[in-house]
């Protein structure tokens, strides 16, 4: 079983995509991100971009602040 999922690969989110696509078009880093919203792990960016994880609330909040979207924007409504 193990086997199996480590050789499937997970689709990228949507959200994820917008998210990258946010950070980007702001010219920001992960880890200039992750300094941002006093996030001691750049990873965790990489991990919401790739679908693997979401943020919570307040930081998702503090992401829409720093890319200057709309929550909507990011979740795609």
């Amino acid at each position: 079983m193990d086997v199996f999922r480590k050789t499937i690969k997970r689709p990228r989110s949507h959200f994820g995509t917008r998210l990258k696509a946010a950070r980007l078009a702001k010219g920001l880093t992960q880890v200039e991100v992750s300094e941002k919203i006093d996030n001691s792990c750049h990873k965790n960016i990489s991990r919401w971009e790739a679908g693997i994880n979401t943020p919570n609330l307040r930081i998702f909040i503090k992401l829409c602040k720093i890319y200057g979207v709309t929550p909507n924007d990011l979740l795609g409504f």
